[in-house]
């Protein structure tokens, strides 16, 4: 039979009454438990005020916030739903000599970034957009709703008929540069009705659809639509069907380098009556 000093001895859990001072709390006393040394030097080796290091995962639960600074001056956090970084003072810089931004599978890059080399902006993992020592480049059509300030130095397409400066190109024959061209018959032999359609790409020194070539001149001229003059740039004849160089002295082929790009219809008519009409187009040289 257990005597009256083996329960006083016996009682578990030892309740706070019988520790000296009693500054520990019945709860408190009963979570510390195999505590073999100081209880603040077993936390700090598991997470120090200073230079902790932890050897496993930390997890931090929704809507909760990881705030680094003296305030909330950098937070990170998520909701659920959604991931945040939020800084709140000064910059939010992102360092390293290679960055990529990918996709959360990480086998889809948005956009590259490289120290002392080129940024690249992608579409579908496919690269539109790349930065070098000279420009931009940009792959496929590149739409705006407006442009400012000059355009210089080479343009290597146009897409529309519009809003395009050329002000300051370095020659009226560099690339970029505006002329007119108008078809024209190399000999007396009455042309084809002929049209160079606005959006085609023409090494005008080298063209030939049938006897026409290209002249880089035109003649100002009117005619009578209802009665009423209008203005025309081309060459026109009276009287005949194939316009030359003995009939016009401005019927030369011409001899401008590069390929150019038709932003306007250049057409020659030879009528059925001894009347022929050549209308000049303006192009853009692209190449």
């Amino acid at each position: 039979m257990a005597t009256y000093e083996s329960k006083k001895y016996a009682t578990i859990p030892i309740a706070a009454t019988q520790v000296a001072d009693g500054s520990v709390t019945d709860a408190e006393f009963q979570f510390i438990n195999t505590v073999s040394s100081n209880v603040q030097t077993q936390v700090d080796a598991k997470a120090a005020l200073a230079g902790a290091t932890f050897t496993g995962g930390v997890r931090i639960n929704d809507s909760q916030n990881l705030n680094i600074g003296s305030g909330t001056d950098l937070v990170i956090s998520h909701d659920t739903n959604n991931s945040k970084i939020n800084n709140t003072t000064g910059e939010l810089r992102i360092a390293g000599d290679t960055i990529k931004l990918m996709n959360q599978a990480e086998d889809e890059t948005h956009l590259t970034a490289t120290a002392d080399g080129a940024v690249g902006l992608r579409h579908n993992n496919v690269e539109k957009l790349a930065t070098s020592a000279t420009g931009v480049t940009v792959s496929g059509t590149l739409a705006a709703t407006a442009v400012t300030g000059s355009l210089t130095g080479n343009i290597s397409q146009f897409t529309n008929d519009s809003g395009y400066s050329t002000a300051n190109v370095t020659s009226a024959t560099a690339i970029g540069a505006l002329r007119y061209f108008t078809l024209f018959s190399k000999d007396s032999n009455t042309p084809t009705n002929t049209d160079i359609d606005i959006g085609a790409e023409i090494v005008v020194a080298t063209y030939e659809s049938g006897n026409l070539h290209l002249a880089a001149n035109f003649d100002d001229f009117g005619g009578m639509i209802n009665g009423q003059d209008i203005g025309g740039y081309g060459f026109r004849l009276s009287g005949g069907r194939a316009i030359t160089q003995s009939s016009n002295a401005k019927a030369v082929r011409t001899t401008l380098a590069g390929t150019w790009k038709f932003i306007g219809k250049c057409a020659y008519r030879s009528t059925n009556t001894p009347d022929a009409r050549s209308q000049s187009a303006l192009a853009v040289r692209i190449s």
